[in-house]
């Protein structure tokens, strides 16, 4: 598994033109499933209210109930 590690590492020093398609695949792609993910998981296993009072006081757009409603129920697998 090293020397395979390796090998691709090798292909992106000496081919450096694959590393913006490569890195747009992985970084968007799995970006969004990740943050979905923490989404479902902040709607069904953490208290709303306290992530609400963490993040109000440092952001622009105040959250208020509706955030409550978007997360527990928009992102609620089928």
């Amino acid at each position: 598994m090293v020397v395979l590690s390796y090998i691709i590492g090798l292909m992106f020093l000496f081919k450096p033109e694959f590393i913006d398609p490569i890195g747009f695949m992985v970084d968007s792609t799995n970006l969004i499933w990740i943050v979905l993910l923490e989404a479902i998981i902040a709607g069904y296993f953490y208290d709303l209210k306290k992530l609400r009072d963490h993040a109000n006081p440092s952001a622009e757009l105040v959250l208020g109930g509706w955030y409550d409603i978007l997360i527990r129920y928009a992102t609620r697998p089928l």
